[in-house]
Parts: structure tokens; C-alpha cells; sequence
């Protein structure tokens, strides 16, 4: 027994490494051999395989044709084309190369180490419950919809009251099938698809057919260690050695950035892209090669098809590097970074049609609501508008005068996506934000971002791509400290800050502290220690505490009480464990969700179990320790209960969790009959 389980457990690393090859390494490896570039070759090699993989992963998916033997053929096809047709440039290398390219795999594989295993957030986990479960439907089904069988049997007025808009407003698709990321396109649509970015879902699928479900969101410490490389790679051009990997290892550790590397979220995949293509911008700032800034031009792009709303800010930062080259010192970007950037930010766009849901709803729902707005304004006060636009016009028309059409254009671009960021914004939490950056990074690590940021814009000349750096972090971190966008509990709230913000705020840190090093040693060494002390402390209970641990079985368990046939009415009361959306996808059990806690809720279940008992057995699925009030011309029969064990992270509104709460939910199934036929003997 013991010699089978070590077999497969050695079949199951084997088939890892292989699809790391094949994924990872294989096409960027056939496509940039020996290029005139100045990216690191290995980092160039994985970041373009990862982006072909996803761009493949995400075709495949569009075409309901994801498979992970077909991703691998397509991996290997595209290779082979890359071995034919790229010739080999050979490039000499040195001692010291190597062993920096060795240095820098042992970055990655200790980051690996440190982020490994995945939490199992199969249950009670947020979006990462919903990435999970759709990508081992994804691995299963090989299409990322899936087709509900009982839209058409719940009557017309049930669904409008159990499928409501996501937006809030009856007439904005989409609405919400199920609590937790599932949408469907209209009440009356059979046709539901997860809620949010289908990138996350095409590697959770991989992933899940590669190690299994259990480790569906193992792409999550994959691609933060694979960020952490990055991020490295970027500051050792900035940093002494020793200086980039304490820069390094704060980033990696720090208590934000560590729970992403185990949480599943789309975060760490943007991040590694995001750091991968700085680097990449940063050699062509230095060395000019065309290929780095093709290369550059994808990679930046690649993070838009992981998160969307990252396009305005990147646009609007190349603005303004646009606007600014000459007091940035930067090179002029060349066609071919526009054409890549242009190409892969097209896909970012064409993914919302592909494969749609209610990720890009921040966005179109903001220009809606724009042009609601100026709608209401015209009808209210016509003349007020007629003279906003006609001043408006004056100012384009002078600008283009006086600067041209192209800077003029890019200036509007800037401006336009100031005004809107700023009017989409019903709450502003500035105080709030520079809360939590406090919490995790400590009020002296950001007194030292000020300063490091402010010592590199001073000095921007003398590092190329410094310039266009604290422009683009700037503007993000300005603008996700105003308003994040995102549920303000900790440590969920921590994700919007992890791609770019607080790898910039510790770069900055970490350069100011070794500059005050440099001149007053002791002070400096003092600084340093603070600095790596307040940053370390308040992540030190995440590094060993195990959150989410055994929730694929406590899953299990649950599908394992629910009955095979017949159709299952989920309580809301259970929303908080968000067991509906896993327990359909991953294993089929389809559900309809109600409300029993109220009186309109329970004459709805009574409805529903009048309008649809020749479909089949109905069951309630709810808390045992929910109210026990009667559901109208509804006689129920308990069937059995089940309990389950969570251990969940405590919610706190600033500071990163540091123990576990740990839940015995009691859960209770009930076979429900309408009361006439009920009473028939």
C-alpha cells in the first residue's frame, strides 16, 4: 500500500515538472533563443511561455475545447514553429551570468517553498471559491459555461425575485444565478457563467487537471514566486545585492503579498506579468534592443487580460511618458511595442465578449452611468451642458494649436480618466487605505517609500526606466489609496495593493533605508532592522497557520449527504460558506437559492414547491440552527444532517489575521411536499 501511494505520489511530480516544461519553459525557450536583448534570458523564456499558455488556455476555453492534452499539443506545435523558423544566435556567456541565473532560480524555488501548498479555499473563501470550482468544471466539462436545467421549470415572477441584477438596477445584466459568481445574462437564460476573470479560471483548470482538484488553485504560489523572481530581477538593477534581497524577502513575506501567494485570486498572475514586463522596459531603456520593448509591450498587456481595469492605468501612464519623455530621459517607444501592447490589450477586450461575466461591469457600468448623468443634466439644464461641451471644444481646439494633435490627444486621455476614476467613486477612503498599508507594511516603511520614491524621481536620469516607473506606481498607488474598489475586510482587501503598490512602497523603502545606511552606518543599520522588524511582525501568524485546511473534504462531505436526483432549495443563511456555486459545478448538484428567514421568502419556497413538485423531489438545504417557522402549504420531513468543520481567518478591519476561527456548522436537509399531498394517504 505504502509503495503505490509513493508511485503515484512520484507520477504526480512528474506530471507537474512536465507541464511546468511544457507550460512554462518549452515555448518561450523555441521563440527567444539568443535574442539581441538585455531582459534576462530565463525570465523572458517563462514570462513568454506563461503568456502564450494563457493566451491558448483562454482560445481554448472561448472555443469550449479546453483540454490539458490539447493545451500541450498547441504548446508543443507552437514551439516546433519557433525552432524552424527563429535561427540561433549564439550568445557567450560567463561564470558570474551563471551563477546570477542560478541565484535567481533559487529565488523562485524558495519563494515556491514558502507560499506551498495552496489554501484549499473550496468553501467560505470569497472570489477564490468560485475560481477553484469553475476551473475544475473548466478541467472537467472543457467549457468554462454551463447549461442549468432548471431556469425553465421555476415560474416567470420566481425568477425575477431569485435572480437579481449583480448592478442593482432590474433592467443592467448580468444578474446573479447563484450567491458567490455565478451570472446568467438575463432571469431567463439557461446559460450561467462564473462571474468573474476567466484567466485565473483557465490555470485553476490546469492546475486542477495536472495535481487534481484538491490543488485547483495551486496556481496561485506558482505565479507569486514567480513574481518575487521578477520583482528581483528589477531590483538588483537598483539595489546592491544585498540590499535587493532584503528588498526581495520583504516583499515575498510581508503579510499582503504572502497570504496572495496562497490565496487563489487573479492578483499574483497580474503581478508577475506586470514586474515581467518592467523588467523587460527597463533593458530596452538601457540597451535599446527592439526585442525588449516588443517584449515589454506584451507583457504589460498580459496583465490587462489577467485584471482589466489595469488597461486605463497603463494607457494613461504611457500618456504620460508621452508627455513627459524629455524631463523623463526615456527612449521613444518603438511600432512594435505599440503593435504587442495594441495586440494582447485587444484580447483583454475581446475576452469580455468571449467569455462574459460581470468582471468588466466596474468599467462599462461606470461609462453608463456617464452618460445617464450627462442625459439628466441635458434634460435638466441644457444650456449648462451646451456650455461645458462648446468650452470644452475651445480648450481642445487650442490645445491641438498650440501642442499639436498627438500630445493634445494624449493630454484629453489623461484628464478624461482623472474625471472619471474620480466621479466613479462614491466613496472615498484615503484614510482608510493608508490604514491598512500602515497595518501591513508599518507607518516607517511608507516615511521611507515617500522618501525612496522622491530620491528616484530626483535621480531618474541616472537609472533608465526609473521615470516611467514612479509615474506608473504613483498613479496607481495615488489612485487605489483614494478608492480601492474592494470590500474593505482585511485580509481580502490586502489583494488590490499586491501587484504594484507594495512591491513599490518596499523598493522604496528598502532604497532609502540603505542610503541613510550608507552615510550614517549605525543609524542606518537601525533603520534597516525597524524597517524589516515592522514589515515581518504583523505576517509572522500567517506563515505558520494553516487557514482553509481540509475544506475540499468538508466539501466532499456535504455532496456526499445531498441527494442524486431531485431539486435542491439552498437557504441564504448558508451564503457566507458559498457552498452552492462548488457543489454544482464541481460535482452537479444544482440548487435554487431562498430565503426562509423571511415571510416573502417562505410564501416563495411555498410557491415554488407548489409550481414544481412534477419535476421531481424537492429538498431544503439549511442551517440547523436557522428559524424553525413554517413555510406556507409546505409539510417537511428531515432527511439527515451533516456537519462540517471550517478553519477560517479572522475578519479584521486593518490588521492581517492572526489566528484561526474555527466553525462547526450543522447543516440540515429537508424533503419538502405540498401539503395536499402530504395529507393523501
Amino acid at each position: 500500500m505504502l509503495g503505490q501511494a509513493a508511485e503515484a505520489s512520484l507520477a504526480s511530480v512528474a506530471l507537474a515538472l512536465l507541464c511546468a516544461y511544457v507550460f512554462l519553459v518549452a515555448p518561450g525557450q523555441a521563440w527567444w533563443r539568443g535574442n539581441a536583448s538585455g531582459t534576462p534570458l530565463l525570465l523572458a523564456r517563462v514570462a513568454g511561455s506563461a503568456l502564450w499558455t494563457t493566451l491558448a488556455g483562454l482560445a481554448l476555453a472561448a472555443l469550449d475545447s479546453f483540454a490539458l492534452p490539447r493545451l500541450a499539443a498547441l504548446s508543443g506545435a507552437f514551439a516546433l514553429f519557433g525552432y524552424l523558423f527563429v535561427a540561433r544566435v549564439r550568445v557567450e556567456g560567463s561564470a558570474r551570468t551563471a551563477a546570477r541565473g542560478v541565484a535567481s532560480a533559487l529565488i523562485f524555488v524558495l519563494a515556491l517553498a514558502a507560499y506551498w501548498p495552496p489554501y484549499e479555499t473550496h468553501i467560505a473563501a470569497s472570489d477564490s471559491t468560485t475560481y477553484t470550482a469553475a476551473g475544475i468544471h473548466l478541467a472537467h466539462a472543457r467549457h468554462i459555461w454551463k447549461h442549468d436545467p432548471l431556469v425553465e421549470k421555476v415560474p416567470a415572477i420566481g425568477r425575477a425575485a431569485l435572480f437579481f441584477s449583480v448592478l442593482g438596477s432590474p433592467w443592467k445584466p448580468p444578474y446573479a444565478r447563484m450567491p458567490g459568481g455565478l451570472v446568467i445574462d438575463s432571469p431567463n437564460s439557461d446559460i450561467v457563467r462564473p462571474a468573474f476573470f476567466p484567466v485565473p479560471i483557465v490555470w485553476s483548470a490546469l492546475c486542477a487537471d495536472a495535481l487534481g482538484g484538491r490543488y485547483a488553485g495551486a496556481f496561485a504560489p506558482l505565479f507569486a514566486a514567480l513574481g518575487v523572481w521578477a520583482f528581483w530581477h528589477f531590483a538588483r538593477r537598483r539595489l546592491s545585492h544585498p540590499a535587493s534581497l532584503l528588498a526581495t524577502g520583504l516583499v515575498a513575506l510581508n503579510a499582503a503579498t504572502y497570504w496572495s501567494g496562497r490565496f487563489p485570486l487573479a492578483e499574483p498572475i497580474a503581478w508577475f506579468f506586470l514586474w515581467s514586463g518592467l523588467v523587460a522596459l527597463d533593458a530596452y531603456e538601457e540597451d535599446g534592443f527592439a526585442s525588449d520593448a516588443r517584449l515589454a509591450g506584451a507583457l504589460l498587456a498580459a496583465a490587462t487580460v489577467v485584471r482589466l481595469e489595469l488597461l486605463p492605468f497603463l494607457v494613461v501612464a504611457l500618456m504620460l511618458r508621452y508627455l513627459m519623455r524629455a524631463d523623463l530621459g526615456s527612449r521613444p517607444l518603438t511600432a512594435g511595442f505599440a503593435f504587442c501592447f495594441a495586440a494582447i490589450a485587444a484580447v483583454a477586450l475581446a475576452q469580455v465578449r468571449l467569455l462574459p461575466g460581470a468582471y468588466a461591469a466596474p468599467i462599462t457600468d461606470t461609462w453608463s452611468g456617464f452618460v445617464f448623468r450627462t442625459r439628466a443634466a441635458w434634460m435638466a439644464a441644457p444650456w449648462a451642458v451646451g456650455l461645458g461641451a462648446t468650452l470644452a471644444a475651445l480648450v481642445a481646439a487650442l490645445s491641438i494649436r498650440r501642442f499639436g494633435f498627438v500630445r493634445a490627444f494624449a493630454s484629453g486621455i489623461v484628464v478624461a480618466f482623472v474625471a472619471a476614476y474620480v466621479e466613479s467613486c462614491a466613496q472615498q477612503a484615503a484614510l482608510r487605505s493608508l490604514g491598512w498599508l500602515v497595518s501591513y507594511l508599518g507607518a516607517l516603511g511608507l516615511v521611507l517609500a515617500l522618501v525612496g520614491a522622491a530620491l528616484a524621481w530626483r535621480e531618474r536620469h541616472a537609472t533608465p526606466g526609473d521615470g516611467f516607473f514612479v509615474v506608473l506606481a504613483g498613479l496607481v498607488t495615488c489612485a487605489l489609496v483614494y478608492a480601492p474598489h474592494v470590500l474593505a475586510v482585511m485580509p481580502w482587501a490586502s489583494r488590490r495593493f499586491v501587484p504594484l503598490v507594495v512591491p513599490a512602497l518596499l523598493l522604496w523603502a528598502v532604497s532609502a533605508a540603505t542610503r541613510l545606511r550608507a552615510h550614517a552606518s549605525a543609524a542606518g543599520a537601525l533603520v534597516v532592522l525597524v524597517l524589516a522588524t515592522t514589515v515581518l511582525w504583523p505576517a509572522r501568524a500567517l506563515w505558520q497557520t494553516p487557514f482553509y485546511e481540509r475544506s475540499y473534504d468538508e466539501l466532499r462531505k456535504v455532496a456526499d449527504a445531498l441527494p442524486k436526483d431531485g431539486i435542491v432549495l439552498m437557504d441564504n443563511q448558508l451564503i457566507p460558506l458559498l457552498l452552492s456555486t462548488p457543489l454544482w459545478l464541481v460535482y452537479d448538484h444544482n440548487s435554487l437559492p431562498v430565503d426562509t428567514s423571511t415571510t416573502l421568502g417562505r410564501h416563495l419556497v411555498g410557491g415554488l414547491v407548489q409550481s414544481m413538485q412534477s419535476s421531481g423531489p424537492l429538498y431544503l438545504l439549511k442551517s440547523s440552527s436557522a428559524s424553525a417557522e413554517p413555510i406556507p402549504f409546505v409539510v417537511s420531513r428531515a432527511v439527515r444532517d451533516v456537519e462540517i468543520e471550517l478553519a477560517l481567518p479572522e475578519q479584521t478591519s486593518a490588521r492581517p489575521p492572526q489566528r484561526i476561527e474555527r466553525y462547526t456548522q450543522l447543516i440540515s436537509l429537508f424533503e419538502l411536499h405540498p401539503w395536499p399531498a402530504a395529507a393523501a394517504p
